[in-house]
């Protein structure tokens, strides 16, 4: 499958739009929330442009779900490590 800059570049705009979302929250003025909510679209439309690039390739049902475990236990992993971290600050105060 060749390589479709545009949907890069529209994905790269997504994640612009989610660190708005993060930096610019509820709290603050006007300006401040317009932004929020702005941002709010980069989250489904980077995971939309996410699927169909995924999708687009020709995968089998095995390689996307070993794709999908892989990612989640990765997560976990890094989740697991936060826990367990905040943990050992909580208790040393």
């Amino acid at each position: 499958m060749k390589r479709n800059y545009n949907l890069d570049l529209i994905r790269i705009a997504a994640c612009m739009a989610v660190l708005v979302l993060h930096i610019f929250g509820l709290e603050g003025g006007y300006i401040s929330t317009i932004l929020y909510y702005l941002g709010t679209f980069g989250i489904p439309l980077f995971f939309m442009i996410s699927g169909y690039n995924m999708l687009a390739k020709k995968r089998s049902c095995h390689e996307i779900l070993l794709k999908v475990v892989s990612i989640n236990m990765y997560a976990l992993k890094i989740s697991l490590a936060t826990l367990f971290r905040s943990w050992e600050i909580l208790a040393e105060r």
